[in-house]
């Protein structure tokens, strides 16, 4: 570190450009028998073996030090292409937050893939992709006889053809079938049911949860959860609109994964340290940046400077605007130097650096401008200079193997468990008769309650993200027509809207009155209002979706809205009781946000919005 970071920051400090100086690190540990700092030089690019390269490395680190950490850290998310695939394929998990696009998951394409051909049937791309997806498997050669010569014919017209079916293989034939039956069954209920339903129901159906591992079924599940929020009626959106909202999200997390290897961004890792570190792509320079329309630099002793673009097809150039571009390009290189050095001090045992640089000539190489690599030349150019000549050159239409994967031909979605659905009896007396319209009454009220919950629920959300000074007691009276209106929305009768109205009324006043409704309801540090949260509670998947949760004065919040209220006992042994009855649940809660910040204390409670009642529930 001492040797080559004091070449990499300035002689003096530069308020202007940022510049500060290096100041020498002192080990704080015993030196290690074998090299703590190793480069692998390369010579010309190619990203799939350096990703080879890191597995080994990561494999090496767990052998020599089963108990370490080993973190792969990359400047771009970019620059992870080739490493995800590679450490899925040689099985090592690894825990990675924010790193993975949602939209480049395969779960990912094939919901939208199998989205596109429910709502447009003539959309031949999408049907292809899903008789192509996990849950069918159809072979290439099947699906090249089934559309291959008919560039023009939907699938359902080409489905109608017997030649066409004939000629698939017989295991074509038997998935071809078996999809086809659900795929026509579920547009029969298009229009009828919600856009998540429809889809979900049919990938359900086709088996697509037994194609994934439990970070597929969270990958799965956020798809979903967003052609809810885009649903318009059963139809959707632009696709285009869903793509942009889809490229926004992440990938989850593997919940399996502990936190022995971990994936990544540089800015990410400041504050922490790894046993091993590795730093791949270091020859890889960034992204070219487009020329910017305006220029400007706030400097110390002259002020502000401001240049323009000069005009398409102008010959001359702005002086100021091209000054203005070398100091940003100083800029640059400083914070360039500064953020490797965050790498490379993330290690705590062992370093390793990866990289290639690029051939010049039969003898000499050189790294990419503005690359990592570039800053680190003058201290490992001699590794790279001896390496051997094997110049990797790419090969038209080389592809990285890939196998198959899909359900059984014979697969069929499983049989509901024994007594889940009781027969009905075959005589119907009058005590039954009476017992069957005493049950019905009951589930009337009951879902009734869930949708004036539901309601309750909606709006007290809104009033924790607009914040209590927005909402004045008094407004409520104007909010009264729109709850009215979603509460029938929601299946309510119109008998019953009054009546439901006046709880939800009675509910949002009792809240905004209350000093513990208003607690609730106020700004506080990293508060969220129906937080989604999954993971693994003792082996099993579980989601859960946490009503209000916040940090006030270091201890973290959990709370859970019920709007039941007691019948016959009094406020004291009814908040006891649920207390008991939803303990189970809130637990669940506790344990994923704990998992999340071990280190915070975590409290819990129950908050009855129609009573303004409050119950604390212990560990």
């Amino acid at each position: 570190m001492n040797q080559v970071f004091p070449l990499l920051f300035p002689d003096r400090e530069d308020e202007a450009l940022g510049g500060v100086t290096y100041a020498p690190s002192v080990a704080a540990r015993d030196a290690l028998d074998s090299q703590a700092v190793t480069c692998h030089p390369s010579v010309g690019r190619d990203d799939r073996t350096e990703a080879a390269q890191l597995v080994e490395l990561v494999r090496q680190a767990q052998r020599d030090d089963p108990q370490g950490t080993v973190a792969v850290l990359v400047r771009a998310r970019t620059h992870l292409k080739e490493i995800l695939p590679a450490l899925r394929a040689a099985g090592l998990r690894f825990r990675a937050q924010e790193i993975d696009s949602l939209a480049e998951r395969p779960v990912a394409r094939d919901l939208l893939a199998l989205t596109r051909a429910l709502l447009h049937p003539a959309d031949r791309i999408a049907h292809l992709a899903v008789l192509r997806a996990p849950w069918c498997g159809l072979s290439l050669t099947d699906l090249h006889v089934l559309s291959g010569e008919t560039p023009d014919a939907t699938m359902a017209e080409l489905l109608r053809q017997p030649q066409r079916l004939m000629g698939l293989s017989a295991d074509g034939r038997n998935r071809l079938e078996r999809v086809s039956a659900v795929l026509s069954q579920t547009m029969a209920q298009r229009g009828r049911v919600s856009l998540r339903v429809l889809v979900e129901g049919a990938w359900l159906a086709l088996g697509g949860p037994g194609c994934l591992d439990a970070a597929g079924l969270l990958d799965a599940d956020a798809v979903l959860g967003l052609l809810d929020k885009l649903d318009q009626g059963g139809d959707l959106l632009p696709f285009e609109a869903l793509a942009e909202k889809l490229g926004k999200l992440y990938a989850a997390a593997d919940p399996l994964a502990d936190e022995s290897l971990q994936i990544m961004t540089i800015h990410k890792a400041k504050g922490l340290e790894f046993d091993t570190v590795i730093l791949p792509g270091l020859g890889r320079r960034p992204r070219a940046e487009d020329a910017a329309l305006m220029r400007w630099l706030d400097l110390p002793e002259t002020g502000l400077l401001l240049a323009p673009l000069a005009p398409l097809g102008s010959e001359s150039r702005d002086g100021i605007y091209d000054a203005i571009g070398r100091i940003e390009k100083q800029k640059g290189d400083l914070e360039l130097a500064r953020v490797l050095y965050v790498a490379a001090t993330r290690a705590k045992k062992r370093l390793h650096l990866l990289g290639y640089a690029r051939p010049v000539g039969e003898e000499e190489c050189r790294p990419e401008s503005g690359s990592f690599l570039e800053k680190l030349w003058p201290a490992v150019a001699d590794e790279f200079l001896s390496t051997e000549r094997n110049v990797v050159e790419p090969k038209d239409g080389q592809k990285r193997e890939s196998l198959l994967q899909r359900l059984p031909g014979d697969w069929q979605l499983p049989a509901m468990p024994a007594g889940y659905q009781e027969a009905a009896p075959d005589v119907l007396k009058p005590s039954s008769v009476a017992r069957q319209a005493e049950e019905t009454i009951l589930l009337r009220a009951t879902e009734e309650g869930r949708h004036i919950g539901t309601v309750i629920h909606q709006w007290l959300e809104s009033i924790a993200r607009d914040g209590l000074a927005a909402w004045p007691v008094e407004r409520l009276n104007g909010e009264q027509a729109l709850w009215t209106l979603r509460l029938g929305q929601l299946g309510i009768a119109a008998s019953r809207l009054d009546s439901a109205a006046d709880k939800v009324l009675q509910a949002l006043q009792q809240t905004l009155q209350g000093k513990r409704g208003r607690w609730l309801l106020a700004e506080h540090e990293q508060a969220e209002c129906e937080l989604a949260l999954s993971g693994m509670v003792d082996g099993q998947l579980v989601h859960a979706i946490i009503d209000r949760t916040f940090v006030d004065e270091g201890v973290r919040w959990i709370i859970d809205y019920k709007t039941s209220v007691p019948v016959k006992q009094d406020r004291q042994a009814f908040l006891i009781a649920e207390g008991e009855k939803y303990r189970g649940q809130i637990a669940i809660y506790r344990r994923l946000l704990e998992e999340m910040e071990p280190s915070r204390k975590v409290c819990t409670a129950l908050y009855f919005p129609l009573i303004d009642g409050w119950y604390e529930l212990s560990p």
